[in-house]
């Protein structure tokens, strides 16, 4: 019937989508992961750089999510993040994402200026992204050890004293 074809062919496209996308995300990661460590050598005051790389990074993660949502990849809406970035003008702050998926982190970091991510390391080096993260002041997480455990609290209580809000994940 008129209906299954219909399911059936959206489906199709999705799968074509899916595709083109991951091969498109992963070399537009590794194109920041190349690129945002030479905004560091370029800019030498090091705040400005990962300011600059925050800016190009979260730009970059908008189109994602722009093509993301027009090939119908992700129902989610970036626009309900960008009017709560644009409500919420507290400073430094602690952000808790309820999940962690990617798309979480892609409207978050492209809506919300001043923004570091907690990253699990295995997500990281999976998505090729560490160089990029790491330029753009992110924190890579090393594992649950207390050693670890303790460098991710540190860096984070050192990005909100300088200015910067930190997204982490609960769940992982």
């Amino acid at each position: 019937d008129l209906l299954t074809m219909s399911r059936a062919s959206s489906r199709a496209r999705q799968v074509a989508s899916l595709a083109f996308v991951f091969p498109a995300f992963t070399a537009g990661s590794a194109m920041l992961s190349a690129t945002l460590p030479i905004v560091h050598v370029l800019t030498h005051d090091p705040r400005r750089a990962t300011e600059r790389a925050q800016r190009i990074m979260g730009h970059g993660l908008a189109g994602c999510a722009e093509i993301f949502h027009r090939l119908d990849l992700m129902r989610s809406d970036g626009r309900a993040h960008r009017v709560a970035a644009a409500s919420l003008d507290v400073g430094p702050c602690v952000l808790v994402a309820n999940h962690p998926t990617l798309t979480d982190t892609i409207h978050v970091l492209a809506a919300y200026e001043r923004t570091c991510v907690v990253a699990k390391r295995a997500h990281a080096e999976r998505l090729l992204v560490v160089p990029a993260l790491r330029a753009a002041g992110h924190i890579i997480e090393g594992g649950d050890d207390f050693e670890s455990v303790r460098s991710v609290m540190e860096s984070s209580l050192a990005r909100l004293r300088d200015g910067y809000r930190v997204l982490m994940f609960p769940e992982g």
